[in-house]
């Protein structure tokens, strides 16, 4: 997976390889407390310390991050989504600006990005970190197929305290099984 992610078209949407260049575009995104409370720092300040997110997320071996952006308006980045690189299992993610959300954006991406990472990297399962309240986040990772698996504490420097986080997971067989009858089907626990 070390490769730079591909372009990837959905009915709505371009993904296009996360840059630092993006940061500009991202920098509401992070900046704006209400628009990521889950997310794992504190808001950004600038533009620099978006670059800096971009450019640490960039970093792991096997990461693959993508914009999201918009067939009407593929000039601006409205989101971004992708694999975070750890070695072992794969971690998820994926954030949209407010202004986009409850539009089905961040499932329609999410549905490319996965078929990405099972069918051509060849991902033998991917999990998703969900703090606890985060009930959007949770109901977009149910309607991918993806099943509760079990859940650790985790300090929320937005929150200042440690609050549950909720693993949740995916393989390719359960996937690619769901894909080929129309959407993903519901994966057993274990």
């Amino acid at each position: 997976m070390d490769a730079a992610p591909t372009l990837l078209d959905t009915a709505r949407l371009h993904l296009q390889p996360l840059r630092p260049c993006d940061a500009p575009a991202l920098f509401p995104l992070f900046h704006d407390p209400g628009a990521m409370p889950y997310w794992h720092t504190l808001p950004h300040a600038s533009v620099d310390d978006t670059r800096a997110t971009i450019e640490s997320m960039l970093r792991p071996p096997h990461a693959r991050w993508w914009t999201l952006r918009t067939a009407a308006d593929p000039a601006r980045a409205i989101g971004f989504l992708g694999f975070l690189g750890y070695a072992g299992i794969p971690g998820f993610g994926y954030a949209v600006h407010a202004d986009h959300r409850s539009q089905g954006y961040v499932r329609e991406a999410a549905r490319a990005a996965l078929d990405e990472g099972f069918r051509q990297l060849r991902l033998d399962r991917v999990e998703l970190w969900i703090h606890e309240a985060n009930l959007p986040s949770r109901r977009v990772a149910e309607s991918l197929g993806f099943v509760r698996r079990g859940c650790f504490r985790q300090m929320y420097p937005r929150e200042g305290r440690s609050r549950e986080t909720w693993v949740y997971g995916a393989t390719p067989a359960r996937w690619c099984a769901g894909r080929a009858h129309g959407g993903p089907v519901p994966m057993a626990a274990g």
